[in-house]
């Protein structure tokens, strides 16, 4: 892929890797066609105003400001404004995007159009708002963005002659197309463009927090596998980024998130807060039982089993928890220990009231107890 006239080395790298590709902060790249200069006339005029309609009605607003909270208090927008030198906010502490009025969206406009980015990038940002305008039709006064059943912005003819006459290529029409998805609560459209194999996104991270935040798991895996392909790596930090990936293995496909955190033998800390996560999610009460039998199966080395101990052992871990690791010594011959195990859960519930499913849980545990010690 091409980004600036060279041709970018692809590197594949492992699940471990969460990176930034910078494919839009790396370009330098002047677009031809419609000059912006100081002002963007031609933005204002022809592709963002419509005479009888403003985009951004108080509904619209409303439904930013919640995405905005939902995605940790910054939409791509605002990334994209800090990358032109505009700050997110004004002086009394509201956001700039989405404006009010068609006065502050003149002079937001004019804003962008007199930074110091390049022609290219000015013309991405201007896309951005371009696609608000082309949308707004879309959305009735009982829906919003979110709540679209296709791609508000699917072969959209002023979104598309406006990249075509100010000459941004494909790449980045894509990127800018998934910031703004993402942005308006369309996860999986968003994704599908940004996953695209001539796509190298900005802000992975960010991405895969907006997919997990959404409940988008296998939207998030397939933008991981995407970029695990094709982008450079390069980890701002490490542990949350590396969980933010355990979390997206862990809805999609254990046995890869169990061999995610074996990867990471180098990095001692990360892999015991990885294996915390493991077990936390796949001995959960919502846990599914697939899952544990799955777990089940696994051959734990020593760091893995001291971890399981550490974490099934724990005050606060379900009783079916502290079963599962009886069971693990039962399945290696470790008979004494498992008693001890089933003897300390069968204290702990004494004198408690218990409802049907936990007293034969008691009593499954008792006759384990009974069979094991005429094995001794």
């Amino acid at each position: 892929m091409s980004v600036s006239g060279k041709l970018c080395q692809v590197e594949v790298v492992t699940d471990r890797n969460v990176f930034v590709g910078d494919s839009l902060l790396r370009s330098s790249a002047g677009a031809g066609g419609v000059r912006l200069g100081d002002r963007m006339p031609m933005c204002t005029g022809k592709y963002l105003e419509v005479a009888d309609r403003f985009a951004y009605s108080s509904q619209v607003r409303h439904a930013l400001a919640e995405q905005r909270k939902q995605m940790d208090g910054e939409l791509f927008i605002d990334i994209l404004l800090q990358m032109a030198g505009i700050s997110a906010n004004k002086r009394d502490g509201t956001s700039v995007y989405p404006p009010k009025s068609p006065t502050e969206q003149r002079r937001f406009v004019d804003s962008i159009g007199s930074s110091d980015l390049d022609d290219l990038k000015k013309h991405c940002i201007a896309y951005y708002l371009v696609l608000d305008n082309a949308a707004g039709s879309l959305v009735s006064s009982s829906k919003t963005y979110a709540e679209c059943e296709t791609d508000p912005i699917a072969e959209n003819a002023l979104a598309a002659s406006y990249a075509k006459e100010a000459l941004i290529p494909r790449h980045f029409e894509f990127l800018m197309r998934g910031y703004w998805l993402m942005d308006h609560g369309q996860t999986t459209a968003s994704i599908s463009y940004l996953s695209d194999p001539i796509v190298i996104a900005d802000w992975a991270p960010k991405i895969l927090s907006s997919a997990v935040s959404s409940g988008h798991f296998k939207e998030g895996l397939q933008f991981l596998n995407s970029t695990t392909a094709m982008a450079q790596p390069r980890l701002e930090n490490q542990v949350s980024e590396a969980s933010l990936v355990m979390e997206l293995l862990l809805h999609c496909d254990i046995s890869r998130a169990f061999s995610f955190q074996r990867e990471q033998t180098s990095t001692p800390d990360l892999r015991q807060a990885l294996l915390s996560q493991l077990f936390s999610y796949t001995l959960s009460l919502h846990a599914r039982r697939a899952v544990v039998d799955q777990l089940s199966v696994f051959p734990l080395d020593a760091v893995e089993e001291a971890a399981l101990e550490t974490h099934c052992l724990r005050a606060d871990t379900p009783t079916h928890a502290k079963d599962f690791l009886a069971l693990y010594h039962v399945n290696r011959g470790q008979y004494a220990e498992a008693i001890r195990l089933f003897n300390d859960t069968s204290k702990a519930e004494a004198g408690k009231p218990l409802d049907e499913a936990q007293m034969i849980k008691r009593n499954e545990r008792e006759t384990m107890v009974q069979n094991l010690t005429m094995l001794l």
